[in-house]
């Protein structure tokens, strides 16, 4: 701190890099230092109803502020030019983006990056958008997925989802030009991390929902196990898209929940729409489509209508209780892909029957199905090696 002399008053002088504050007993100036030259700012006048005003060109822009003194005058001038340097906060950014977006995504989706967005806000929410480095970003990322000592926290696709959540907010903020640098684009996500993959129903589970076909909603997991049909494309048919006389299921819609009520959207993918082949087997027990009951649900509520969220949960769960059965209905889709591979059909088509929207979904799955078809595999002839005494002894 240095004392200056400016016009008979005696001033304490603090300078940074940027500024040099001016203390005196009449308020708080403030001004930039250009080559050591301190130029000082003009006092705000005061207006009759008691606020001070200043007006100030930043950036060739001309900006009005007013305060209830002279020092918040200086300081919002001062926060102002330190917005325009270094841009808007993240948390500004990431309301911005998720404004934006929100009307774009369909609600299940919106559901699963709402908690993501939260834990982005809640690290860097007060930090300038041009300030978060690759630095930043990779400390963050490495301990979100492991403790401290080492292990993991969550999985790789929960790891994958947080570090798109940030990817998509950099983007945005580059394309709005609040900054030039996205550093997710270089932050690796942790190896080891666990994935999880649900498990295939074995040969126990199958039977179960077989022999379940005529229990109260043991149509809906007979119809998921022998077409594929997500959860949701399952509960939003209608008699009208079973084509008995073509052999297929029309797909072209879903449906999904908000706040308990039911709602039906297209899907969010060309792949998503798309004729199922209905096997004999399904089309032998699926009731006969009428005049009266085409645009009907095929799987309604005690009125008639589309199932809410908790009477879907409910009948599932009453199902289950009732066949002992163990598996969720997204393992039973997994199921119908088996009986696709273990029939030969391609990756390609099996695909189009998925409604996969890359062919790498698909890949995946049949890999993972290979996978533990040779455990399988393993574990049977080990047994049986084991059991007549073969191994050397």
């Amino acid at each position: 701190m240095v004392l200056a002399h400016h016009r008979g008053e005696l001033r304490s002088v603090i300078h940074n890099h940027l500024y040099t504050v001016i203390i005196s007993h009449s308020g708080i100036f403030a001004s930039k230092i250009f080559i050591g030259v301190c130029i000082f700012m003009p006092r705000a006048k005061k207006r009759q109803d008691g606020l001070y005003q200043k007006s100030v060109t930043i950036n060739g822009k001309r900006h009005v502020f007013y305060g209830k003194s002279q020092s918040e005058i200086t300081r919002k001038i001062l926060n102002f030019e330190e917005r325009e340097r270094n841009g808007p906060t993240f948390k500004e950014v990431a309301d911005e983006w998720e404004t934006n977006i929100e009307p774009t995504l369909a609600y299940t989706t919106y559901s699963r990056y709402k908690p993501c967005i939260r834990r982005a806000v809640e690290a860097f929410g007060g930090s300038y958008i041009t300030q978060i480095d690759v630095t930043d970003m990779h400390r963050y990322i490495t301990s979100f997925a492991l403790s401290p000592k080492g292990n993991a926290r969550y999985s790789s696709k929960t790891v994958k989802t947080q570090l798109g959540i940030f990817n998509m907010i950099f983007k945005y903020a580059i394309l709005r030009g609040y900054t030039k640098d996205n550093p997710c684009a270089y932050v690796p996500i942790p190896k080891g991390l666990p994935k999880k993959a649900r498990e295939l129903p074995d040969d126990c589970e199958i039977k179960k929902v077989i022999n379940g076909v005529n229990k109260p909603f043991g149509l809906f997991a007979y119809l998921i196990l022998y077409s594929g049909l997500r959860r949701g494309e399952a509960l939003a048919l209608t008699y009208n898209d079973i084509d008995k006389k073509d052999g297929v299921i029309h797909v072209t819609k879903s449906l999904y929940h908000e706040s308990n009520v039911p709602h039906i959207k297209t899907p969010k993918t060309a792949a998503g729409e798309r004729d199922v082949l209905l096997l004999n087997c399904l089309s032998d027990v699926l009731p006969r489509t009428t005049s009266q009951n085409r645009d009907k649900p095929l799987f309604p509520n005690g009125n008639g209508e589309y199932m809410t969220a908790g009477e879907a949960k409910i009948a599932w769960r009453d199902y289950c209780r009732e066949t002992d059965l163990k598996v969720t209905a997204h393992q039973l889709r997994h199921a119908y892909a088996t009986i696709l591979y273990n029939a030969g059909v391609g990756d390609k088509d099996a695909q189009t029957l998925l409604g996969h929207s890359t062919i790498a979904m698909t890949r995946d799955i049949y890999t993972h199905i290979s996978d533990k078809q040779k455990e399988a595999t393993r574990s049977k002839l080990n047994s049986f090696i084991c059991s007549n005494n073969l191994q050397a002894q």
